[in-house]
């Protein structure tokens, strides 16, 4: 019988006390990451007294995320973060499964071919007001046009963007789930500060109009082909469709998912 290997002691880089890494999170993240990969391709830091490893290695990505995904937890700052959201992004075991078992029709190959005519459409519409020679803000630029894009492919929906009611409120909300995740400390979302006061009004604002949105699918006989619809549309193992409140968690992570994470690429690249 061989000897189960020793444990390895996970590398951890030098860091302020008390703190951690926070300040660099905060002002030099690229910095802090760079640093800490050179440090190891499994590092551990610290923001405040949270800690974190990050892995730099495309095999270890793939035994935490894929191989072994059900032998780890999102943890209790994500859940924090979601507030209560138990889209695709936060849920978690066999629900997770199930839901992503839900969410497959709307990635066939035929819904694709769709969704890129709509990415090429807004990404020209996007260019006509440049003119050579001008400065442009491209971080700006990018929200407009991942705004404009989801918005279509997920509610089909042709005027979508931070001045639109829907648009304005779901950024709001994203950027408290950024400030969570970021943060040393955030109070509670039910203790009236300013900022936890503007997230609820868009919290409000968004699941009001998503409902009426779900309530106008169900009625109408009018097939559509956006996510929204797809999503009203699918069934379980078990022949149940997904309840509204589901649907609406899942339609405010893929609003997440392709706005957001995709404007930053966009924007970087």
């Amino acid at each position: 019988m061989t000897q189960s290997k020793a444990a390895k002691k996970i590398p951890h880089i030098s860091e302020f006390p008390l703190v951690g890494s926070l300040p660099a999170f905060m002002k030099e993240r690229l910095q802090l990451f760079e640093r800490i990969a050179q440090k190891s391709d499994v590092c551990s830091f610290r923001i405040g007294p949270v800690r974190m490893v990050m892995l730099n290695r495309p095999e270890y990505i793939q035994y935490v995320l894929v191989d072994h995904a059900s032998d780890f937890d999102k943890g209790q700052i994500m859940h924090k973060a979601m507030g209560g959201n138990n889209g695709l992004f936060s849920s978690e075991g066999d629900f997770h499964h199930q839901q992503r078992k839900l969410l497959s029709p709307p990635f066939q190959p035929r819904h694709i071919s769709s969704y890129a005519d709509t990415i090429g459409h807004y990404g020209e519409q996007i260019q006509q007001p440049w003119h050579n020679d001008e400065r442009i803000d491209l971080n700006q630029q990018m929200i407009s046009l991942t705004m404009s894009i989801i918005g279509k492919i997920l509610f089909d929906t042709d005027v979508f963007s931070e001045t639109d009611e829907l648009g304005a409120a779901m950024a709001i909300g994203f950027e408290h789930t950024v400030q969570v995740l970021t943060s040393l400390y955030s109070p509670p979302l039910n203790w009236p500060t300013p900022h936890n006061n503007r997230t609820r009004k868009a919290v409000q604002q968004v699941e009001s109009r998503i409902q009426q949105m779900i309530d106008e699918r169900r009625s109408s006989t009018i097939e559509r082909n956006d996510f929204l619809s797809i999503l009203l549309q699918t069934r379980g193992d078990n022949g149940e469709k997904m309840s509204d409140r589901q649907v609406m968690d899942e339609c405010i992570t893929l609003f997440g998912a392709g706005h957001e994470t995709t404007e930053a690429a966009l924007a970087w690249a």
